[in-house]
């Protein structure tokens, strides 16, 4: 194709089209010639939507057999790095969801240099205004540029702390200069420490012998306040000096373990930031449980007046902020533990709720979350953890309708809990967790049983195991590729591979249909997570449930109907539909979580919550519901034809495996699982062995970012 000789402009870009070269401030940069011929594309057509086919005609004219999609995705990828754009906060190149491309910059094309004849007998000196003119307004242009381009220089981030251990919801002090946070010290015992920015090592502040977490330092400096495990099931909110000394117990209330752990192993949580004070330091917001649910409180520090501020209906909400001027609150509301969105809630001066709460962003109806917010130092945005592209990250958005999150650049993957101070300092959470799969011995001819053992290892996260029926393979969830993906492996562990090539959204819980020839399991690639199903040699994944959400699938016992989870009722219900096509039907009505049909095809086992919830049997259509066990933890059981196996996660901090005996009722515990445990179950076809997933190590540290804006 022939192309003009005169140069393009976009932002800081020069194109000439010509020559085949990309220029930033007249410095040539690379680019390989497929990712050169998208970017002519694009220029050809500023504001519109390129079409992925279209695109794939310029690239390969000659029909040469390629893998198209992966061969288009990896040329705009290599177009983005070399115009230091994003695909999640883009500025050139905005992918259009299953359609294509747009060149979001304006451009600027050179106009052709034509001097009229009588200009060329002007005397020079009548010319000295005009160049004086164009030059001023050359100047200007510069300015204007220099004032608005955005850097590409990437920020420092320096590590604040870097002891072995968890170090988690950071709280800056109203200078600045300090920062109060919890700390495990690697005993899996929070206590609240206190670091200052700069030489120095962590000091704690506090004195007791119990669990602390989620410290909120006061706007006048003078106080902290933080949570205090008192009991199994009873906690307190207390205050303390920085410096140090006598401690205040303002507030004592009763919660289940699943909203505020002692110990923990999944970062985030909705238990590290559950306390923000008002801007006057005269009350608390904080999330407690009430018979609604957990929810907002605003608590006098000196009258203990307490009032509720929000009703989740059936929801829980946490991570409370307040915005610098005071007149608005930001948190998160959440389905369970994985899905979340950020609300705004305007504040009156006598600090009620002015109206509803207005969502904020749009996460939990795929399966993902949005928590942890803090205000930017000018109000005007919220910075905040989400896994919204797979992985935990951190992301910024404007408090418009509509907004589009940003990520927040120079701040790597596995980032949570975000803290910023006025001098615009931002404190983070990095961390790092090693999650395997482990397998238990369930039966043995001793009566003695082996202990477990680490069968499938790695130095990514492993996780959601299925046995197929078979019991030669297993198919798991892993992000050894660098994404989540679903892979397979055989029963020792061995011969890995991958089943999935998403190349970024997040993907998992695999289920094997009952013939061994298909896996379902959910992914978000197409925005709101949704079920799939491909054949179990590999091909191409099908959409099931199209165009609402679905998550956490199983297989009916005959392999004609999916079961899956979805909030299209605005709260987590049970739902099937025909493996092989039609409309989803509904099957729970009271709430509904991971389901798994009985072998016999006459019951349907399933949970109401994803952490940790009693486990219930009803008839298939939801009906005669009958809780047959409690404390069920992380879609951990599994049904075979005469035993429930399943995950409790117990009062000290362990759990046990243990099964139940559908003929007489009697529960069993088989062994105890001293590791902390991460989501899925799965037993082996003949009944020798369980696989359960466990996190071999967690740590975290704070991270620095001294010049953030």
């Amino acid at each position: 194709m022939e192309y003009s000789s005169k140069p393009v402009r976009f932002g800081a870009f020069e194109v000439d089209l010509s020559a085949g070269e990309l220029r930033k401030h007249g410095l040539r940069q690379r680019l390989q010639e497929q990712p050169f011929l998208v970017l002519a594309a694009l220029l050809e057509h500023p504001g519109e939507v390129v079409t992925r086919e279209e695109l794939v005609r310029r690239l390969w004219p000659d029909g040469t057999f390629v893998d198209f999609d992966r061969g288009l995705n990896a040329a705009v990828t290599r177009l983005r790095q070399a115009l230091s754009d994003s695909a999640e906060s883009p500025r050139y190149v905005e992918t259009v969801a299953r359609r294509g491309y747009r060149l979001l910059a304006p451009i600027h094309a050179e106009p052709e240099v034509t001097t009229p004849l009588v200009a060329r007998h002007k005397s020079p000196v009548r010319m000295w205004p005009a160049v004086l003119l164009a030059l001023v307004l050359l100047s200007g242009v510069g300015i204007w540029w220099k004032l608005n381009e955005v850097p590409d220089k990437p920020l420092v981030v320096v590590p604040l702390t870097t002891e072995p251990g968890i170090a988690v919801a950071p709280s800056f002090s109203p200078d600045g200069n300090q920062v109060a946070f919890q700390w495990d010290q690697n005993r899996r015992e929070p206590r609240i420490f206190i670091r200052a920015i700069g030489p120095g090592e962590p000091v704690r502040l506090t004195a007791g012998s119990a669990a602390e977490f989620g410290p909120a330092w006061s706007p006048d400096g003078r106080l902290i306040a933080f949570f205090r495990y008192l009991s199994e099931s009873r906690y307190g909110v207390f205050l303390v000096p920085p410096l140090g000394g006598a401690e205040r117990k303002l507030m004592e209330f009763a919660a289940s373990p699943e909203y505020f752990p002692s110990s923990y192993g999944r970062l985030p949580g909705a238990d590290l930031r559950p306390i923000a004070w008002t801007r006057d330091a005269s009350h608390l917001i904080v999330g407690i449980p009430d018979k609604s649910g957990l929810g907002l409180f605003v608590v006098s520090t000196d009258s203990l007046e307490k009032t509720r501020l929000t009703m989740p209906a059936g929801k829980w909400e946490s991570s409370p902020a307040v915005s610098p001027d005071g007149s608005l609150l930001v948190f998160s509301r959440h389905e369970n533990v994985d899905a979340s969105d950020l609300y705004l809630l305007a504040l009156s001066k006598d600090l009620r709720a002015k109206g509803e709460p207005r969502q904020l962003t749009r996460e939990a109806r795929s399966g993902r979350y949005a928590e942890s917010p803090t205000w930017a130092q000018d109000g005007n945005e919220i910075i905040y953890c989400s896994n919204r592209d797979g992985i935990p990250r951190l992301w910024r958005i404007g408090l418009q309708s509509g907004a589009t999150p940003r990520q927040v650049p120079s701040v790597g993957p596995d980032s949570y809990l975000p803290a910023v101070s006025a001098r615009g300092r931002l404190v983070y959470v990095h961390g790092d967790r090693d999650i395997n799969i482990w397998r238990q011995q369930l039966s043995s001819g001793s009566g003695v049983l082996d202990a477990p053992v680490s069968l499938i290892a790695s130095t990514a996260r492993d996780s959601s195991p299925d046995y197929s029926p078979d019991g030669k393979l297993i198919a798991f969830q892993s992000a050894r590729s660098g994404n989540a993906e679903i892979w397979l492996c055989g029963s020792d562990g061995g011969r890995c591979r991958p089943l999935t090539s998403f190349n970024g959204p997040l993907t998992g819980t695999p289920r094997w249909s009952p013939d061994g020839k298909q896996i379902a399991f959910d992914s978000a690639a197409a925005g709101p997570f949704n079920i799939y199903v491909m054949d179990a040699d590999g091909g191409i994944p099908r959409r099931l449930v199209d165009p609402a959400d679905g998550f956490a699938p199983s297989w009916a016992h005959d392999g004609k109907w999916i079961y899956f989870t979805s909030l299209r009722t605005d709260r987590s219900e049970i739902w099937k539909r025909s493996s092989s096509g039609g409309a989803a039907i509904q099957v729970t009505r009271n709430g509904g979580f991971t389901a798994f049909e009985s072998p016999d095809g006459q019951s349907l086992y399933y949970m109401k919550l994803d952490v940790k919830s009693t486990l219930w049997r009803s008839r298939l259509d939801g009906s005669a519901e009958t809780a047959i066990a409690d404390e069920v933890a992380l879609r951990g059981f599994a049904v075979t034809p005469n035993q429930i196996y399943y995950l409790r996660r117990e009062a000290r901090g362990f759990a046990t495996l243990r099964s139940l005996t559908l003929a007489t009722g009697k529960d069993t515990g088989l062994a105890k699982i001293t590791g902390t445990l991460h989501q899925g179950l799965s037993v082996s076809p003949d009944g020798k062995y369980a696989l359960y997933t466990q996190i071999d190590h967690a740590g975290s540290n704070l991270m620095l970012l001294a010049d953030f804006r």
